[in-house]
């Protein structure tokens, strides 16, 4: 879920000094997020076996949140905040094929399931890539047009104030992208 990046992402670069709108916005943005846990995880119930619900087997391990971009973006680890904090919504498991593990997955004969999130991971693969060309043309057309052709120092700091939002654009890709690579990896039985 692209949600939870957003969410993660948000929460480590909120900063310690954040204002109480910046608070309440995380804040609230957890509170529909956890929401939308919450009903995906009781709508799996209905396809997924009772076992699988106890905790043990939702593994939320695996889950890329985008932390290890952060250095590329240009923030110091001082200005994040971490917090690894099982209960909140960004760290929750989500009852998906790919947080159970291929060994589970056959056991419960549920491999049918797991097809399909495979097609969807490469969905989202495939759609983080469009946005990785996009942004990646994007930016030559700023060095091109803009930035080469600035007429004065003012217009070329502006034009990469630019830049450094289509990078900022092609990281959030970059970690979609992972996500769900990660995820596509874990449905597969490595033995």
């Amino acid at each position: 879920m692209k949600c939870r990046i957003v969410v993660a992402y948000t929460a480590r670069h909120i900063g310690t000094e954040a204002t109480a709108q910046a608070r309440l916005s995380l804040e609230q943005q957890r509170q529909k997020l956890l929401a939308e846990i919450r009903s995906f995880n009781n709508d799996a119930k209905k396809f997924l076996p009772p076992v699988v619900f106890t905790g043990a087997h939702l593994d939320n391990s695996g889950a890329e949140l985008g932390e290890e971009w952060d250095a590329l973006e240009g923030f110091s680890t001082t200005d994040t905040i971490t917090d690894d904090d099982p209960t909140l919504p960004e760290h929750r498991p989500i009852a998906l094929p790919s947080t159970l593990g291929s060994s589970l997955l056959k056991t419960y004969g549920l491999m049918a399931i797991a097809k399909k999130e495979r097609a969807l991971r490469e969905g989202d693969m495939n759609e983080a890539l469009l946005g990785l060309r996009t942004g990646i043309g994007y930016k030559s057309y700023l060095y091109y047009a803009k930035i080469r052709n600035a007429s004065s120092f003012r217009a070329r700091l502006h034009s990469f104030d630019d830049v450094h939002l289509t990078n900022s654009t092609i990281t959030k890709h970059v970690r979609i992208y992972m996500q769900a690579r990660h995820a596509y990896e874990r449905l597969y039985d490595r033995t």
